[in-house]
């Protein structure tokens, strides 16, 4: 084993999360650091072959693990930043980038060249040469063109024009055009993190690897200082790989360095792009104690789905909003709808079997949680068949593709769509790409992770009338709370966990944000149907449990909805 140990010198860590400009990203991602390694390695002259070949080892190894503070994350506010004037030597860098395109042609002329030769293909070496004598005389003359545009563009003009005045005075700062920058950036309870590989190099690797983390100086943005080196023990890992984690961070791979070498050689430090990366999947070292927690018939394979504009809803109107959700999805599925979107057989009857579940999810278990809708989850089965997934997805691909041609936008991968609830108006709805969001209650392990101890963020409605929970006989109160609390572990049976060791049914709530149960509308909406009690309740396991944790009458559209506690109480929404 040996380690990456990277302290941040100014107590921050400033890098933009990849998928989202006004995010910062933490801990660091792996492609992250390597990328910053080889880009130390790269600014000497010449950089080192030992070197390389160092990082190219290293970025071989299997995705190490991360040992990393929580972090509490910077308001994010534009700053408004004088563009940087590109026009004195617009055409120097046009002329730079055609003679960097020409150069990598006579690499690849030459590298032919060579085979040719290796293969004694005679007629192909020739072909070859000439096209590298062409290259090369080109390469000539662009070199000599660009010291020429240099030259022009660089030499004092002498008696300027009122028009060349005027363009010079738009260089100053003040009288630049302003953009509007964002700097997310978070601060680590802890500024040290380790990156920790399970094997160890060689004493001439570990020597290299040593030279280029020694010159290494910032990870991310360059007000995000560094100091770096390699070390042999490190702390235990917060975030380990595991295909059964929720969290996705970007990792390095084979040929990493070689793609990162190809990428600059195209975008030159000028152009967008985007880090060569592997996706792995991370989440908390396992303990003997949840190998193989218990799990619900709900899957944590969740589709998350954010708001992004309309108004702010309460949760309190969970049920309102998942059942429009879940018959906006069913308007896009195939004809007739499967059963796994209706929850009814053909005839009409309720399903047999376990089907999709809709969730809300609300703004709860911080200190300043509102209790405010962050978006809404599609939960599928734990036991779904692939054709009931496949039309789960081409339901909410229907009805993406639709929302693509309203905005004449085929480009976009996760399109705004409308979700219409009557008289309350029209939210969008986005659905969250890859890593984790940056709301802690979008996140599935948020919701999913084992516990023993869970604490209802939405109320449960009882399967059964349990009694007068508010009777003013406190021997009839009692009893309906005893009542209630049976009904609760028999709904835990239901959904294929074990019956709570403890049932606590409470008169309040559970957590900052959550709203009381009797501030929910009546549920079910339906007036003919029989209307059922909701409670707030927490439950104690024997041993840990995964979740989702759903349960009781109202499951299926969100009602029921356990958090594991333990959650974090300062973090974001």
């Amino acid at each position: 084993m040996f380690a990456l140990r990277i302290e941040y010198l100014t107590g921050r860590s400033a890098a933009t999360s990849y998928n989202d400009r006004n995010t910062a990203e933490w801990p660091p991602h792996p492609a992250r650091v390597v990328s910053a390694l080889v880009a130390t390695w790269a600014e000497e002259d010449p950089p080192s072959e030992a070197e390389r070949a160092a990082l190219d080892w290293l970025a071989q190894q299997p995705p190490p693990a991360l040992a990393a503070s929580p972090a509490s994350h910077r308001a994010v506010v534009p700053h408004f930043v004088p563009v940087n004037d590109v026009s004195v030597l617009r055409g120097f860098e046009s002329q730079m980038e055609k003679l960097a395109n020409t150069t990598a042609a006579l690499a690849d002329a030459e590298a032919s060249m060579q085979r040719a030769e290796a293969s004694e293909g005679t007629k192909r070496y020739a072909a070859a040469k000439r096209d590298t004598d062409k290259l090369r005389k080109a390469i000539a003359k662009q070199s000599a063109a660009l010291t020429d545009i240099r030259a022009h563009d660089l030499a004092p003009e002498t008696s300027p024009s009122k028009a060349s005045l005027v363009q010079a005075t738009r260089m100053l700062p003040e009288h630049r055009t302003k953009q509007a920058r964002t700097f997310p950036s978070v601060t680590p309870y802890e500024p040290i993190v380790h990156l920790v590989w399970p094997v160890s190099p060689t004493a001439e690797l570990r020597s290299s690897l040593d030279a280029v983390a020694g010159r290494l100086v910032r990870i991310g943005h360059s007000s995000s200082l560094v100091a770096c080196r390699f070390i042999d023990d490190a702390p235990q890992p917060s975030l380990v790989p595991r295909d059964d984690a929720a969290t996705v961070l970007r990792v390095a791979g084979p040929g990493q360095i070689q793609r990162l070498i190809d990428a600059h050689a195209r975008h030159r430090e000028v152009d967008p792009r985007v880090l060569p990366c592997r996706f792995q999947r991370y989440g908390p070292p396992a303990r003997s104690s949840d190998l193989s927690p218990l799990c619900s018939l709900f899957s944590d394979e969740w589709i998350v789905m954010r708001q992004i504009a309309g108004p702010r809803l309460s949760m309190t109107l969970a049920a309102e909003v998942t059942q429009a959700f879940r018959a906006a999805l069913m308007s896009y599925a195939e004809a007739p709808p499967p059963e796994v979107l209706t929850g009814h057989q053909v005839n009409g009857d309720p399903s047999e079997t376990p089907h999709m579940a809709a969730v809300a999810l609300p703004f709860v278990g911080n200190r300043h949680a509102t209790g405010a809708i962050l978006g809404v989850a599609v939960v599928p089965p734990r036991s779904i068949s692939e054709g009931d997934r496949l039309a789960i997805l081409r339901a909410l691909g229907t009805w993406e593709e639709a929302a693509r041609d309203r905005l004449d936008d085929e480009e976009l991968e996760a399109p705004p769509l409308e979700l219409r609830l009557g008289a309350r108006g029209v939210i969008e709805l986005e659905r969250v790409v890859w890593s984790a969001p940056p709301l802690t209650n979008l996140r599935v392990s948020t919701w999913c992770r084992p516990s023993r101890l869970w604490l209802s963020a939405t109320p449960v409605a009882l399967d059964r009338n349990p009694g007068n929970l508010y009777s003013a006989d406190p021997g009839a109160a009692r009893a309906a709370y005893e009542s209630a609390g049976e009904i609760i572990a028999t709904s835990c049976e239901h959904i294929g966990l074990p019956k709570p060791d403890r049932v606590e049914v409470l008169p309040s709530v559970t957590m900052p944000g959550v709203a009381k149960a009797r501030a929910f509308p009546p549920f079910p909406a339906d007036a003919r149907k029989p209307r059922r009690v909701k409670v707030h309740a927490v439950l104690e396991f024997a041993q840990p449990v995964a979740g989702p944790v759903l349960i009781g009458a109202g499951r299926y559209y969100g009602l029921g909805l356990f958090r594991p506690e333990g959650g974090d109480s300062e973090g974001r929404s």
